[in-house]
């Protein structure tokens, strides 16, 4: 199911990437861009843990009288939480992914210096690294949380909704992407899911 949702996400990625030719009317308002910022994310059962994003992107305009685009890029994330249960166990989780995000912004010009950008759009991710450390006592035992006993699947999907600002080639943006996925790995009905959602802060520059 993850597997194929991750394949027909990835095709319609490409399909728009392979035929907008036909429809990046203006190709000089098209090019890359670097985003980095701040993540405050929070898994479900456990509280806010402050993270950060840092990765590319490339701004493709697809429609000839409208400033519509398609921003996919590739992002490296740093995530996480921290919980602690009944009898003093505390445990750490800080999770790494590599994110392909695939959003449609609409840029609304303020004058010729100033726009506001809304963005909408699914993202999928690939845990790349996790480490879950639990400590009781003054003992710590630490395990590969993607890894065979560990809790969590790596993939990841969900829904991104944001605002830029754009001041001339310089972003300034915030958004909330909510996942979609329940990472609990060999979920039995009934016990809790675990989903990841993140609150964000970026800032960055358009080629």
């Amino acid at each position: 199911m993850k597997r194929t949702l991750f394949i027909a996400v990835l095709a319609v990625m490409l399909s728009i990437c392979t035929s907008s030719g036909a429809y990046a009317w203006d190709k000089g308002d098209s090019g890359f861009g670097v985003r980095s910022g701040i993540n405050i994310v929070t898994i479900t059962n456990f509280n806010a843990k402050a993270g950060f994003h840092v990765g590319g992107l490339y701004r493709l305009k697809i429609a000839k009288n409208h400033p519509l685009y398609f921003e996919p890029g590739l992002f490296y994330q740093l995530k996480g939480g921290n919980t602690s249960q009944p009898g003093g166990v505390k445990i750490k989780s800080t999770l790494s992914f590599l994110e392909i995000q695939m959003p449609f912004g609409y840029r609304l010009d303020i004058n010729d210096k100033w726009a506001i950008e809304p963005l909408f759009g699914p993202y999928m991710a690939i845990g790349v690294a996790g480490k879950s450390k639990q400590s009781f006592q003054g003992h710590t035992n630490s395990v590969n949380i993607f890894g065979d006993r560990g809790g969590l699947n790596r993939f990841d999907f969900g829904m991104k909704v944001a605002v830029n600002v754009l001041v001339n080639k310089v972003c300034f943006g915030a958004g909330y992407d909510a996942g979609m996925i329940n990472m609990v790995k060999n979920y039995q009905q009934g016990n809790p899911k675990s989903r990841m959602v993140s609150f964000y802060l970026t800032a960055g520059y358009n080629f």
